[in-house]
């Protein structure tokens, strides 16, 4: 399996098929998808997610990966840089998602920096976007903690949402 990253609590890989019994219970879960533009989804849906995020790794080098709890050795949820289409331009975006069971223990933050750390050192991308609803608190949280700054509001998959964004050292003075 693909080993990306490896924190203190949580181990980062890429998806394989065996994860799927796992990963479909987590995007079945109400609480899980109540910010996702789909909303609870299938067993059959979340392979076609999973084998999106596989194909993302092939084509890229990178996507949204398995966050398995080192402890356990649990998939947990995901997290990871995907490209999304925004305002008509594919930008690369930071992404995740948590089973509540592990909500409220600085994961997703742990996780997010990890994937900000490889975006920059590893991926050498400019700067990376955060998609978020207004309404959704929580991920706001995180995304404030990991250093991201509101942008602006759009629209994406049909709704308002806020968008944020972070800029790589050297992002930044090539900005100026």
């Amino acid at each position: 399996m693909g080993l990306i990253i490896e924190t203190t609590r949580l181990i980062l890989r890429e998806f394989v098929p065996a994860d799927i019994a796992e990963f479909a219970a987590i995007l079945a879960k109400p609480e899980a998808m109540r910010f996702s533009p789909t909303g609870v989804i299938s067993i059959e849906q979340t392979a076609a997610k999973m084998t999106s995020f596989i194909d993302s790794y092939i084509e890229r080098g990178y996507g949204k990966w398995a966050v398995i709890e080192r402890q356990t050795g649990q998939l947990i949820g995901y997290c990871g840089i995907a490209v999304e289409e925004i305002e008509g331009k594919r930008e690369n975006e930071l992404g995740y998602r948590f089973d509540p069971n592990f909500w409220g223990q600085g994961l997703a933050t742990e996780a997010a920096i990890a994937c900000l750390q490889y975006a920059f050192n590893q991926l050498k991308l400019k700067y990376v976007l955060g998609i978020v609803y207004p309404e959704n608190k929580a991920s706001i949280r995180v995304l404030e903690k990991i250093g991201m700054e509101f942008v602006k509001e759009s629209l994406w998959c049909e709704r308002v949402v806020n968008i944020y964004a972070i800029y790589n050292i050297i992002g930044r003075i090539e900005k100026s």
